[in-house]
């Protein structure tokens, strides 16, 4: 998260431009799994990791979140964000969890399939709408 808000603040100076912090586009809560490599998170979680690394989407993460959870938090947030700025263009600095989840409900992809979106360190993605109409025009652009 700390990487996410001091890159909004760069960005934002640059432009003369405000942030907010909205915990709603944070990254999925890992719980007991937060700032554990794989190889420990397999360890000390064997059957949980074997369901992680197959069907991540489907994954409830020890005194975390589920994909589902984060995703209805994250889609909550955005058109909440939406709303207040309609017909202006506003900008979300997040995790690629968060940009996936975003992207994917715009393209109505299956929850499965978020991971085949590349999402690289500080790229943009842009999608303009038009009415409730989403046009994803960038996907993992890094200029």
């Amino acid at each position: 998260r700390v990487r996410a808000v001091d890159s909004a603040k760069i960005i934002a100076s640059a432009q003369n431009l405000q942030t907010d912090i909205d915990d709603g586009f944070a990254e999925i809560d890992f719980g007991d799994f937060e700032g554990l490599t794989y190889e420990e998170v397999e360890k000390r979680f064997p059957e949980t990791f074997k369901i992680w690394m197959k069907t991540p989407t489907k994954t409830q993460f020890p005194n975390g979140e589920s994909f589902s959870t984060m995703q209805t938090r994250v889609l909550s947030a955005f058109y909440k964000l939406k709303a207040r700025h309609v017909n202006q263009d506003f900008a979300i600095v997040s995790h690629g969890g968060v940009n996936r989840i975003i992207l994917a409900n715009a393209l109505k992809m299956a929850d499965e399939d978020i991971f085949r979106l590349g999402q690289d360190y500080a790229c943009l993605n842009k999608i303009s709408f038009y009415d409730d109409f989403p046009l994803v025009q960038k996907i993992n652009s890094t200029l």
